[in-house]
């Protein structure tokens, strides 16, 4: 009887090349989504979402029997007021500001496929009533992941004439989404060797969920930020630490770095820089700063002690800005360059 031909993988010599599963975890981070799981068409869908992920904080940290409790004051409070003369008026100005916001994030701003995947899946803004608890301070506002839902908190919204607060947060919701249609919430680098590596989900009190790690979020107030500026002329004093942090590591690897890098989700580039400004295990250093409570600031301390200590070049606009910050003073002052101050000229 012949004895039939051995199949190639089973040859002598032969090595079976398997893919390491975090090169697989890579290319599917690196896909992003070509669009959301759940998609709303309607405020009103969209509205229980957002009730829904509100009740679930409640519930996560006190218990369901906190849910039962604020059901029906929760109904009665939303009843009295979207009945309110105003609500409507401020439902359609928020839309507007949507729409304002959409076009700052034109197809240069977010790159041709992150733009193009918005255009399919256009956001849905829900203007949300909040309710009053006794447990924790309501969201202003948020992006539900795997969704095209945003909502802004009316509670924050009443006055038509602020008009900045609004547009930013709204904004800020927008680059979360836009974010993760591209793939920027699932941090990633490779190092010097060409070895991935992922940024973990940090234990949060919301829950581990990627949308509130830091280094995501200070992009994201630092872009949100910086747009406004560009078309309106002045900052928002929210989230300072973060947005100190986001112009650093602007100012070390380049504005147009760090945007591919938020809306991708790939910081090879940013690693590379900051490793080769700073010195070896910096980013990693800054990471773990940034997994401690109120570690931004911490964060921000130990870069700049690294600017100082390697007199790494660094962007001129740093050197003559958020560079010249002075720590550990008495009241711990936090610095803003003058010519992005609201009352700048």
């Amino acid at each position: 009887m012949q004895n039939s031909v051995p199949k190639e993988r089973n040859r002598p010599g032969i090595v079976r090349k398997t893919l390491d599963p975090r090169e697989w975890r890579w290319k599917l981070l690196e896909r992003g989504h070509e669009k959301p799981r759940k998609i709303y068409k309607t405020p009103v869908e969209a509205e229980k979402r957002v009730i829904d992920a509100e009740f679930s904080l409640v519930s996560r940290m006190y218990g369901f029997g906190s849910i039962l409790e604020l059901e029906e004051e929760v109904r009665e409070n939303r009843k009295l007021e979207k009945g309110k003369e105003n609500y409507p008026k401020l439902v359609e100005q928020n839309e507007i500001l949507k729409n304002e916001a959409l076009f700052w994030m034109d197809r240069e701003y977010l790159g041709r496929e992150v733009f193009t995947r918005m255009q399919k899946t256009p956001p849905l803004l829900v203007t949300f009533v909040s309710f009053p608890t006794p447990y924790f301070e309501s969201l202003v506002g948020a992006y539900h992941l795997g969704t095209n839902c945003i909502h802004t908190d009316e509670e924050m919204l009443t006055s038509f004439e602020e008009i900045q607060p609004r547009i930013l947060q709204i904004s800020h919701e927008l680059h979360h989404y836009a974010a993760w249609l591209g793939g920027g919430m699932g941090i990633r680098w490779r190092d010097s060797e060409g070895k991935p590596h992922f940024r973990k989900r940090v234990k949060h009190w919301f829950g581990k969920n990627v949308k509130n790690e830091s280094l995501h979020e200070s992009f994201t107030i630092t872009l949100t930020n910086q747009v406004a500026y560009e078309r309106r002329g002045f900052w928002e004093a929210a989230g300072e630490d973060e947005l100190i942090l986001g112009l650093m590591l602007q100012g070390i690897a380049g504005k147009d770095i760090t945007k591919k890098a938020y809306f991708s989700g790939d910081y090879s580039e940013v690693f590379s820089l900051v490793e080769r400004k700073l010195g070896e295990g910096t980013f990693s250093e800054m990471l773990e700063y940034l997994d401690e409570p109120y570690g931004v600031w911490n964060a921000i301390k130990l870069v700049i002690g690294k600017i100082n200590e390697h007199r790494a070049h660094v962007e001129k606009y740093w050197e003559e800005g958020v560079g010249k910050v002075f720590l550990g003073n008495a009241d711990n002052e936090r610095f803003i360059p003058e010519r992005y101050r609201k009352d700048s000229g």
